[in-house]
């Protein structure tokens, strides 16, 4: 039972299933990637130049997540890179982010669901 003067928060997703967590992962491995040896030097700056732009879409940066849930968070970051998507000239790197979109968008239906499932359980 929460105390009157507790607020009510919304439960955290486990470690597997929170937003930022997956798109840090990304970040990173977009960025491991692009130091690979033996990739071409344009190749390195796509991924590198992916994964700044996937780092922006972190909801830190624009208005963070309190008080969201992370269904929603998942939303607003796939939102933030489908914006992205329209400002980024090169193909290869628009393929890049867009690919992390839609992991994104997927994460968030999962997140939703099992929101949908906690309620009609009752937890």
């Amino acid at each position: 039972m929460t105390e009157p003067n507790q607020a009510m928060r919304t439960p955290a997703a486990p470690k597997s299933l929170c937003p930022r967590t997956l798109l840090r992962r990304m970040v990173q491995r977009l960025l491991d990637a692009s130091r690979l040896e033996g990739l071409s030097p344009e190749t390195a700056f796509e991924l590198a130049e992916a994964a700044r732009v996937v780092n922006l879409a972190d909801p830190r940066f624009h208005g963070g997540t309190e008080g969201m849930a992370p269904a929603e968070v998942a939303a607003d970051i796939a939102a933030a890179l489908g914006v992205s998507c329209y400002t980024i000239g090169t193909a290869q790197i628009r393929a890049y982010v867009e690919s992390v979109q839609s992991v994104m968008q997927r994460r968030a239906a999962v997140l939703r669901t099992v929101a949908r499932t906690a309620d009609v359980r009752g937890v």
